[in-house]
Parts: structure tokens; sequence; C-alpha cells
């Protein structure tokens, strides 16, 4: 093999990395953003369920794994109260627009559902800004508290994967490139680059996510990790389960007064 085709395959291999980087999907990051030391964000009982808000991981905040995420993903944790056992059978988040959210299971979904959102704010009047008032959730719940989060990831396996996917993701994206790149369009190879991406971090969501219903038996607390669109300004967080007998109920944790400027655009200085 000379020279001139090394060099040649070097090079399309580089501006196919180069190109999936920036093409605007999704892409695992080498490691998590760190997570800040917080108390809970909100905590809410009834005389069948204890529900507690850990931490919101949105786009470019503490705990962040992908790049160009476009989803929120609470970490949540629920507890039976009593003898009996609960069934969680959905969560719902309301955002300020009186909208309701529910969990997506893919990122092709959550990316989708984030757009309409953005696309019915827009229409008030309301740019979203992903990301945006996060730094103040950590200053209203508190700098001095354990992360539950942090625990939450660790037991969700998503630190001791991230390594494994990205080094092992990367190796082989290359290798396809060069295998594909020789002759092809460098922009269908951004295409490619961006598409192994995306499903790497699919992967990831898949992995990590909960599926609901679950059911939290009595001693035996769960944790949830969920993943919705963006969703600016949540006002509440509402659990719905039920109980031996069939009867329904839900359980409902008040978070505008910490969550209520998430993905809003900044505010006026006055």
């Amino acid at each position: 093999m000379n020279t001139s085709y090394l060099t040649r395959t070097a090079v399309v291999v580089a501006l196919a990395a180069l190109l999936g980087a920036c093409a605007g999907g999704s892409k695992m990051l080498k490691e998590p953003l760190p997570l800040v030391e917080a108390e809970v964000l909100a905590t809410q009982s009834d005389e069948s369920l204890n529900a507690t808000l850990d931490w919101v991981i949105v786009p470019g905040g503490p705990g962040t794994w992908a790049k160009n995420a476009y989803w929120d993903q609470y970490i949540i944790r629920v507890a039976a109260v009593g003898p009996t056992p609960v069934r969680v059978v959905d969560v719902t988040v309301v955002d300020i627009l009186g909208a309701k959210h529910a969990p997506l299971p893919a990122r092709e979904q959550l990316v989708a559902a984030t757009k309409a959102t953005r696309k019915r704010f827009k229409k008030e009047g309301i740019e979203p800004v992903p990301g945006q008032g996060i730094d103040g959730i950590s200053v209203v719940a508190g700098a001095a508290g354990t992360v539950g989060a942090a625990a939450g990831l660790a037991s969700a396996g998503l630190y001791s994967s991230l390594g494994a996917s990205v080094g092992a993701g990367a190796a082989t994206g290359m290798a396809a490139a060069g295998a594909i790149v020789i002759g092809g369009p460098i922009l269908a190879v951004g295409g490619i680059v961006r598409s192994g991406n995306n499903r790497r971090v699919n992967r990831e969501i898949v992995a990590i996510q909960t599926l609901l219903p679950q059911t939290i038996e009595p001693g035996e607390p769960q944790q949830l990790n969920l993943f919705l669109p963006v969703t600016p300004a949540p006002q509440t967080v509402t659990i719905h389960y039920s109980i031996n007998d069939g009867s329904e109920q839900t359980l409902t944790l008040p978070v505008a007064d910490v969550l209520g400027r998430l993905h809003m655009p900044a505010e006026e200085p006055d």
C-alpha cells in the first residue's frame, strides 16, 4: 500500500471525525460532567408512597454524559410507606404553560418532543434555552447535602459503562470510517459518523432508563431514571401509582420554587 493512499485515508478519516463532531447529533462524552453537592430538590409523602427528586440532569449541566443532549434526566427515589406494595404506573412533569410531559424511551422521540415544545413556547413569545438556570438550582437547593444523583448514576452503571462504550465505539467508528470513506463523499461520511454517535447515545439511554410501571416493595426503595423532553420551568412532578386494592393515586411534588427558571431565557437586569 503506497504512502499517498495511507495519507489520503488518514486525512479523510480525520475529516469524517471532525464532521461527525460538528454535525449536530448527540455524542457520548469521555466522562460525565461533575455533579454538584446539593440537598434533594423536592420530597413528598402520603399514606402509601414517599418520593424524592434528587436531581435533574439537563443539557450541559452537572451530570451531563452526552453532548447535544436534547432531553432532561429526572432522578427520583421512591419508597413504599407501610406494608403494602406500590405500583408506580407513570410520571408526568407539567411545564409553566400547563403542558404535561411523560418519559420517552428513545433519543429520537426525545429530540422530536423537545423540538415540539420549543415551537409551542416560541408561539407564546418565549425562546427556551436548554440548560439555562441550572446554576440557580444548586444555589436554591443548598450545597451542604449528599448527592443522591451521584449515587444514582453509579448504581445505574453510567460511569462504569461510559469509558468502555466511548473507547470501543470510537475505535469501531474510526475503523468503519476508514473502510467506508475511500472514494465516498465526505458529507456522507459525516452522516455515518453522526448516526453511529446517535446510536451509541440511544443505547445508553435504553440502558439507564427505568421502564414503567415498576412495583415498589415495602422496605425496598427504588431509584427511577426517567428521560423526558426538555421541559421549561417545571411546576410539578406527579407520580401516578396504584396499590393492592386497585385504587389509583397520585403524589405531586411542587418544584416551581427550585426549577421555575430552568430552560427559560435569562431575566433582564433591572
